[in-house]
């Protein structure tokens, strides 16, 4: 769950296989509703979604809560499918990393 829990340099790249509608609700990273604090720094999400046109939501899913922080999260569309993608990168805010951005990582502005 990441109860009172924390991450430094985290890297994950979403499955590569997966088709529309399979990936609904997924994130590369999520914190459970129940956590009151944790604290994540310099990671990232990467999509490479070879099968189906996929975008995933959120590259990262948290409750806010004042306990609760993510320093320097980004996503970033490796290479997939044109239409695939990550379309925010924390809680449904952020720029869209997909093959306009190919390889340039989308970050929250400070």
């Amino acid at each position: 769950s990441g109860s009172r829990g924390g991450v430094s340099f985290f890297q994950c790249e979403l499955p590569y296989d997966v088709v529309k509608g399979d990936f609904d609700g997924f994130a590369g990273y999520k914190i459970e509703d129940s956590v009151e604090s944790h604290k994540g720094q310099g990671i990232g999400v990467y999509s490479n979604f070879q099968v189906d046109a996929v975008v995933g939501g959120s590259g990262f899913l948290h409750p806010v809560k004042d306990e609760i922080s993510l320093t320097h999260p980004f996503t970033v569309f490796l290479d997939g499918n044109v239409g695939s993608g990550i379309k925010t990168i924390v809680n449904n805010e952020g720029e869209s990393a997909n093959v306009e951005a190919k390889g340039k990582p989308r970050r929250l502005q400070d």
